[in-house]
C-alpha cells in the first residue's frame, strides 16, 4: 500500500512539472517571437540560429502525448525535472534578453554608452541549448528502456 502512495505522488508531481513546463514554452515562444521581431541584428541571429523555441515547442508537444502513467518512474519524473528545470532558466534568460533590449530601445541619449550588452546571455542560451539536447536526450533514452526499469 506504502509503494502506492509514493508512485502516486510522483505522478503527481511529474504531472505538475508538465504543467510548469507547458506555461514556460508558451512564455519562451512569445518572448522569442518578439526578440526575432527586433532590430537588433545579433539578437536576432542567435535567436533564429539556436532556434530554442522550436525545441521546446516540440517537447512539450510530445510530452503531452506520451501516457505519463503509464511509463512514470522515479527515473523518469527526475529526468522530466531536469528538463523543466533547463526549460525555466531558458525561459529567465529570454525575459532578461528581451527586458535588456527593451531598455535600450528606450534610450534616446548616449545609447552607445548606456546601453546593456547581450554576449554573457548569448553565451547562456548556447550552453543551456546544449543542456536541453542532453537532458531531451536522456529522457528519450530512458523512454526507451521503460520496460526494463522497475517500478
Amino acid at each position: 500500500m506504502e509503494y502506492l502512495i509514493v508512485k502516486t505522488i510522483g505522478i503527481d508531481f511529474t504531472i505538475k512539472c508538465l504543467g510548469i513546463l507547458s506555461t514556460s514554452v508558451k512564455s519562451i515562444y512569445n518572448l522569442a517571437s518578439n526578440l526575432k521581431a527586433t532590430e537588433n541584428m545579433e539578437i536576432k541571429k542567435i535567436i533564429k540560429e539556436l532556434d530554442i523555441d522550436n525545441d521546446v515547442i516540440l517537447i512539450d508537444s510530445l510530452l503531452q502525448e506520451i501516457n505519463i502513467e503509464k511509463i512514470h518512474s522515479k527515473t523518469i519524473g527526475l529526468s522530466l525535472n531536469n528538463i523543466k528545470e533547463t526549460i525555466l532558466e531558458i525561459e529567465k534568460t529570454f525575459d532578461e534578453i528581451n527586458k535588456r533590449e527593451t531598455y535600450n530601445n528606450s534610450l534616446w541619449y548616449g545609447k552607445s554608452m548606456r546601453s546593456y550588452k547581450f554576449d554573457d546571455l548569448i553565451e547562456s542560451l548556447k550552453i543551456l541549448k546544449v543542456s536541453l539536447n542532453n537532458r531531451k536526450r536522456n529522457l528519450f533514452e530512458l523512454i526507451k528502456i521503460k520496460n526494463y526499469i522497475e517500478l
